[in-house]
């Protein structure tokens, strides 16, 4: 995502974080404010966006609080508004991090009560464009000016709401209500799996119409990879290893199969597995097979015939279905870490 993308997905949800009015791009004295805005209290407020962590973040904000006031004048004739507390005027700073420095430069005096910090992640869909920002906000109280909206919390049911999209009808409604209520349920799900980035599983969402998934995969920006997976489809929940359309993973994982003793651990493994269904097109099997009813033999014939040459020769799951009657956020989120311990072999082998 690029840093003014980040900016105008904010500024068009400028009402959901309590702010009347706001300006993009306002320039004063050469310098160039990301967003000015102003809340209901007509409090002024300077939003700058960064990218990744800068370390001159709390100078600018510095240079933007002692400068922008004295060209009040010139910034309410070019608003268009002209009752606004200047003396109030604070700077907000959202980045994905910020320095430990940050904050204590923020307590100097002249600074203290004015600057203030929040982090972000976005929320993207299938088609790499921001549906949400997950914005917190990071500072020495525990309140911001901006109004952040209530996370969804964990007594929702995914399940549930997974169903409420299917009695949608309009293409346009569905994609709203999934952009409304299951993203922010997929993101926290994300957020209680955060330590899974130490070990190569980066989360994605995708959104298909008729049913959605959260991934944790092997590459960080690129969805379609080995990954652990929940999919929530109209009247059944799925969940297991997914790999799709990872080249270089299908043709690893085939090599493993050529080499003895890796295939063996891969058998030994995967027929522990006995409530879950492998489905490996590419070998000339198009069905999901029940693994209950595979022996070593049969298993070894079938991953020795597995031999990706294009993308979608790559399918290879190993899925099971959920059959409890709810799944809250936390029930997902433990689910996917059981399910790592379970298929921490497959991804030994592909690292």
């Amino acid at each position: 995502m690029k840093e003014n993308e980040i900016r105008d997905f904010f500024y068009n949800a400028l009402s959901t974080y309590g702010l009347k009015y706001g300006k993009k791009e306002l320039s004063v004295e050469g310098l160039r404010i990301d967003i000015f805005a102003i809340d209901k209290q007509h409090i002024p407020y300077i939003i700058e966006f960064k990218k990744e962590k800068n370390r001159y973040v709390v100078g600018q904000a510095a240079q933007y609080l002692s400068l922008v006031p004295t060209y009040n004048e010139q910034i309410e004739k070019e608003i268009n508004f002209y009752d606004i507390q200047w003396n109030l005027l604070k700077v907000i700073c959202i980045a994905p991090d910020f320095l430990e420095r940050d904050y204590k430069a923020a307590e100097y005096e002249p600074l203290k009560g004015k600057v203030h910090f929040y982090t972000f992640n976005i929320i993207e869909n299938s088609r790499n464009k921001i549906f949400s920002l997950n914005i917190e906000y990071k500072g020495p109280d525990k309140t911001g000016p901006l109004i952040i909206p209530k996370k969804i919390i964990d007594k929702y049911d995914v399940r549930q709401i997974s169903e409420e999209l299917h009695k949608i009808d309009k293409k346009e409604a569905k994609r709203e209500y999934y952009s409304k209520t299951i993203l922010p349920l997929l993101s926290e799900i994300g957020n209680y799996m955060n330590d899974f980035q130490n070990l190569g599983l980066y989360p994605h969402n995708s959104y298909w119409g008729e049913w959605f998934e959260i991934r944790f995969g092997t590459n960080k920006k690129k969805p379609h990879r080995a990954s652990l997976n929940i999919s929530f489809f109209f009247n059944a929940i799925s969940y297991g290893f997914n790999l799709t359309h990872s080249l270089d993973e299908g043709k690893k994982l085939s090599l493993c199969f050529k080499d003895e003793k890796k295939c063996e651990y891969f058998i030994k493994n995967t027929l522990e597995l006995k409530d879950y269904f492998l489905w490996i097109p590419n070998t000339g099997i198009d069905v999901s097979i029940p693994i209950s009813q595979i022996n070593a033999k049969g298993l070894n014939m079938l991953l020795k015939a597995y031999n990706p040459e294009i993308n979608r020769d790559c399918y290879f799951h190993i899925q099971t279905y959920y059959t409890k009657k709810t799944i809250n956020v936390k029930d997902a989120a433990d689910l996917l870490k059981e399910e790592y311990n379970k298929f921490k072999y497959i991804f030994e082998l592909l690292m």
